[in-house]
């Protein structure tokens, strides 16, 4: 899982599963994955930071994390070989965002395949906090 904001005040969760092997990924893991972090926002936290700073306490209030604010994103992340996997993956597995990793030595190629509006808005994300970060790196938006 990953926070993170975009542009003016909309914040996104992005849940990933990551597998070596695209074979491995099931077809329905989107909506499992959105599932699992909405049931488990349900259950009060184990510690909390009352305050907001630093210091962490027990629960003891069943203080419940609120996650209405944020958009909830699905993404698989796959070790491959080419775009072509990215495409067929994204055909045929329900998710916001299909990334493939295709890692060298000399830069990394990763294609970002959006399947939603939120998909699209956090892979523009992505594609800007690589930018600032200088990665040898290579981003492909698909569309």
């Amino acid at each position: 899982m990953f926070q993170m904001a975009g542009e003016g005040q909309t914040w996104y969760i992005l849940v990933v599963e990551s597998k070596e092997n695209p074979r491995n990924i099931d077809d329905n893991i989107g909506p499992r994955l959105v599932g699992y972090i909405e049931d488990l926002v349900e259950m009060p936290a184990s510690a909390i930071r009352p305050d907001g700073g630093n210091v962490f306490s027990r629960n003891d209030q069943g203080v419940r994390l609120d996650i209405g604010w944020f958009k909830l994103v699905s993404c698989v992340a796959v070790m491959v070989a080419g775009e072509d996997t990215v495409g067929k993956m994204a055909a045929e597995i329900e998710v916001d965002l299909v990334i493939g990793i295709n890692p060298s030595p000399d830069v990394t190629r990763i294609w970002m395949k959006p399947r939603s509006e939120a998909g699209e808005e956090v892979a523009v994300i992505l594609m800007g906090r690589t930018a600032e970060a200088n990665l040898r790196a290579e981003l492909i938006l698909l569309h």
